[in-house]
């Protein structure tokens, strides 16, 4: 049986409680190298748009229950640069 650091898990408490309705689900496609990530349950969306970094974000109506982020691997590098030079 595989084991679990829960103290890998623990960053994630923050970013429920401030999620609508304190929801957050996550799940990592491999094959498209994609992660989706849910702030709303059941998410609906109706609208909408990309990032000028290709972060699909959808909306119901003022809440975002949903975003979508392509090529993850790629993103999470960029994004770690980033916040390691200040930028982001």
């Amino acid at each position: 049986m595989a084991t679990v650091a829960l103290s890998d898990y623990l960053p994630l408490v923050a970013a429920v409680k401030k999620a609508p309705q304190r929801y957050l689900r996550s799940s990592y496609d491999a094959e498209a190298a994609a992660l989706y990530i849910s702030f709303k349950k059941p998410s609906v969306a109706e609208d909408g748009e990309m990032t000028e970094d290709d972060v699909i974000l959808r909306y119901e109506g003022d809440v975002r229950p949903v975003a979508a982020v392509p090529h993850w691997n790629r993103q999470r590098k960029m994004w770690a640069q980033m916040r390691k030079e200040g930028t982001g």
